[in-house]
């Protein structure tokens, strides 16, 4: 099957297209999902205070969601 010149141009644009949708969509959950973090944290210290255990705890959270998301093949997309 062939494909003219033109039909590859718009193959490629609407290809080109739906990837910056994607990354737009991806930017704007890591965004929302960032944010959200940066709430439960500073309602964790403003509830608790600067604890040792409290700063200790929330610093594990952080580090076993990273684990996850290396971990997990469908959020390193």
């Amino acid at each position: 099957m062939k494909i003219t010149k033109s039909e590859l141009r718009r193959i490629i644009q609407e290809e080109k297209a739906r990837l910056l949708q994607e990354e737009s969509v991806d930017a704007f959950v890591y965004n929302q999902a960032n944010a959200q973090a940066i709430e439960l944290i500073e309602d964790l210290l403003n509830e608790n205070g600067s604890d040792p255990d409290v700063i200790k705890s929330i610093m594990q959270g952080i580090e076993d969601a990273m684990n996850m998301v290396k971990n997990d093949s469908r959020l390193m997309q």
